[in-house]
Order: structure tokens, then C-alpha cells, then sequence
């Protein structure tokens, strides 16, 4: 409320993507520079760019002495939320792993502070990937076990001439 009296009520208008007004009708007690969040009907609309326009009429149920203040005009965008699957958690032995978020338009925050699309695993850990387009975020995680690929080792080489030979290996652990 800019005005100098107390609002009690208040015709609300809006209109999207500059259709035809639709009305609402406010009631309460806002004192001067007070205001109040006003939640109007939810409106269903397309992916892409959108206008909405918010005007007040018949403050108290009268003319307004200041109508310059009373119109709000806002550009905003609707897109797809997008859809981050990074996999089931996994053990392997040895090696690499890429995981990819790749999607078209978006911008991405790893846990490791990489921005790209994908990110090269080289040690165990959990990775999680922010994956934000048309303002709207997604997450995902996945844990990767990067285990060390057990070695054997079975002695000196030797050379066998017509008798068989016994090798005993140790228990080896690991997954």
C-alpha cells in the first residue's frame, strides 16, 4: 500500500501473455507501505517466453489518487525441468568411469566444482551432479567403488624337465 490510508480492499486484475483481464478481489487491512503476497488462481501454460501484467482498481472502492504505481508487467520463461540419471551405484576393479548429465541448454555443478557434462572417476567417492535449464534444477548421485585389482605373484620363473610340479597359490581377497 503507497497510499495514505489504509487499504480495506481492492480490485486486482491480471492478464497472461496479454489475454483478456480476469479480476480479483482483495479484502483485508494493509496500513501505509504495507503489503501482502496474494496468491491467485494456478494457470497451466506452454514450454517458452510468457507476460504477465498486474494492475489494482477501486482502492477502498474509489478512484485512486495515484494510479502510476499500481501496474506490474513481468517476463518470465517455462521450460522442461530436466531429468539427471546417473545410474545405479557400482564396484569395479580397477579402471575409469564417465558420467555424463549431458542435456541440451543446460548449465551443471559437480560435487568435485567441475562445470561440464560429464566427469572422469578416478577414485571411489559419491558424485553428485547439479543439471539446471530454463531455471529449474534436477540432482542425481551415484556412489562409484573403484577397488585395486589384486596382483599374484607365483615365484622365479622355472624350467621343468619331464616331472610335474605343484604351485600353491595364496587365498586371494578381494571383489
Amino acid at each position: 500500500n503507497y497510499g495514505q490510508s489504509d487499504l480495506s480492499n481492492v480490485t486486482i486484475y491480471y492478464s497472461i501473455d496479454n489475454g483478456l483481464p480476469t479480476s480479483y478481489d482483495w479484502s483485508g487491512t494493509l496500513t501505509n507501505l504495507q503489503s501482502q503476497i496474494v496468491s491467485l488462481p494456478t494457470q497451466t501454460l506452454s514450454n517458452g517466453n510468457h507476460s504477465i501484467s498486474i494492475f489494482s482498481s477501486n482502492p477502498n472502492g474509489s478512484a485512486d489518487g495515484n494510479n502510476t504505481n499500481d501496474t506490474l508487467r513481468l517476463s518470465f520463461s517455462i521450460g522442461d525441468a530436466p531429468v539427471v540419471e546417473l545410474g545405479n551405484d557400482t564396484s569395479m576393479c580397477g579402471g575409469t568411469l564417465s558420467l555424463s548429465a549431458v542435456q541440451s541448454g543446460a548449465a551443471y555443478q559437480w560435487s568435485t566444482g567441475s562445470t561440464g557434462g560429464s566427469v572422469l572417476v578416478t577414485s571411489s567417492g559419491t558424485y553428485q551432479v547439479t543439471v539446471t535449464r530454463s531455471g529449474c534444477s534436477a540432482t542425481d548421485s551415484r556412489t562409484v567403488v573403484i577397488n585395486t585389482i589384486p596382483s599374484a605373484s607365483l615365484g622365479q620363473h622355472r624350467s621343468i624337465c619331464g616331472n610335474s610340479y605343484t604351485i600353491n597359490a595364496p587365498q586371494v581377497t578381494g571383489t
